[in-house]
C-alpha cells in the first residue's frame, strides 16, 4: 500500500510559479510531448539493461506554445527499478518535478537530516500531489515506491543547469 503524501517543498514561494507549471504541463498537447519524450527514454532502457536511467533534455519549442517565464530547460527522466540516480544538486536552478508514473519519493537533506517528500499519488486536484520543488543547492533524491520503471519531468530555472553529484 502507498504511503500517504506528505509533500513539504510547495512553499508560499513557490506556490504561484508551481501553479503556473501545473497550467502549463496539463495542457493536452505539452502532455503528449512530455509522454512522447518518456516514452522514447523507456525505450532507450530497453535496448540497453546496463543503464539505470534515460533522459531526454527537451528543446523549449517542440512544446508547442510558449513555455512560463520561469523555465529554462525541461529534462523527461525515466529510471529503472525503483532507483534512481545518485544524490544530486543543481547549484543555480530551482528544479520543478512533475510526476508521470504514479507515486515518488524526493529525499531532501535540511539542516535537520534527511525529509521524505512523497508525491505522485493521492487526489489529483490537491498540487502537492503531483509537484514537487528543489531550492538551488540542495541535495536530493528521487525514487519510486516498487520495483517498477518510472518517469518524472523536471522543469529547471536554469537554461544551462550546473549538476553535482555525491
Amino acid at each position: 500500500m502507498a504511503q500517504p503524501t506528505n509533500n513539504q517543498s510547495i512553499t508560499p514561494e513557490v506556490r504561484p510559479v508551481t501553479e503556473e507549471l501545473d497550467r502549463f504541463a496539463s495542457r493536452p498537447d505539452v502532455l503528449c510531448v512530455l509522454r512522447q519524450a518518456a516514452a522514447n527514454a523507456r525505450e532507450k532502457l530497453r535496448q540497453n539493461p546496463n543503464i539505470a536511467e534515460a533522459f531526454a533534455a527537451l528543446d523549449l519549442s517542440c512544446l508547442g506554445c510558449p513555455v512560463p517565464a520561469a523555465i529554462g530547460s525541461v529534462r523527461v527522466v525515466v529510471n529503472r527499478g525503483a532507483g534512481g540516480a545518485s544524490i544530486e544538486r543543481h547549484v543555480n536552478s530551482t528544479q520543478y518535478l512533475f510526476a508521470l508514473d504514479g507515486a515518488m519519493e524526493t529525499h531532501v537533506q535540511t539542516t535537520d537530516g534527511w525529509r521524505v517528500d512523497r508525491y505522485g499519488q493521492g487526489n489529483p486536484a490537491v498540487l502537492e500531489n503531483r509537484w514537487h520543488v528543489v531550492p538551488p543547492g540542495v541535495w536530493h533524491k528521487s525514487t519510486a515506491p516498487g520495483a517498477r520503471n518510472w518517469g518524472v519531468v523536471a522543469f529547471h530555472s536554469a537554461r544551462n543547469v550546473s549538476d553535482e553529484y555525491q
